[in-house]
């Protein structure tokens, strides 16, 4: 996770609190985050589809949500 930008009331999604240091379970919050590894996603309101996300670590869901926007990485090709 690269930071949390916003923790959202769940009920109504108003910001509640911005840049908190920490989330405890239950929390809603707007994050930035880079990927380990390549993604093959899209903005949920494009493709709905591509659009939603679960991140896992040692087999425990630690969390899911929607893709609100994208930041295309650069890519590298090479010959063989």
């Amino acid at each position: 996770m690269i930071e949390i930008l916003a923790k959202l009331d769940p009920r109504t999604g108003k910001v509640i609190e911005e840049k908190p240091q920490f989330l405890k379970p239950g929390d809603v919050a707007i994050v930035k985050f880079k990927p380990i590894k390549p993604m093959v996603i899209e903005k949920f309101s494009e493709i709905p589809p591509l659009g939603r996300f679960a991140m896992r670590d040692m087999n425990r869901t630690i969390g899911i949500g929607i893709v609100t926007d994208v930041k295309p990485a650069k890519v590298e090709i090479r010959s063989k």
